[in-house]
């Protein structure tokens, strides 16, 4: 998942996304307002939601490229974890219980809570 987001999020797309937001949309421009307060007020919200959703586009990029494709376990626990993980069906009655419990035994230097994060961005 990281490198499709990190690929859909690469320098040039954002820059693109960025540009387009920033640009005011030609219907505002154009658009007959009898009150020019209010035509304002739309250019300056459409400026002020544009400011913020680069913002969050940024972090959400710079967040994706501090992630490796591990997730900062080495290579051998994280394809133990995702083989351990592929082995117990959600169909399985307490198949959370089965897993975390062989987890546990396996990877014995890892948390039950760093355990049970790492479970939740598996699924």
């Amino acid at each position: 998942m990281n490198i499709f987001m990190t690929e859909r999020l690469d320098a040039a797309a954002m820059e693109e996304y960025v540009s387009v937001l920033e640009q005011i949309p030609e219907e505002i421009l154009t658009a007959h307002c009898p009150y020019p307060e209010a035509k304002e007020s739309i250019i300056r919200a459409f400026i002020n939601m544009s400011e913020k959703y680069s913002v969050c586009l940024e972090t959400a990029r710079s967040r994706l490229l501090g992630l490796d494709r591990n997730c900062g376990w080495n290579e051998e626990d994280h394809l133990q974890f995702l083989h351990i993980i592929g082995q117990y069906s959600p169909e399985l009655r307490n198949h959370r219980g089965l897993y975390m419990d062989m987890l546990q035994r396996i990877l014995p230097h890892f948390s039950r809570a760093e355990l049970g994060v790492s479970c939740l961005y598996a699924q």
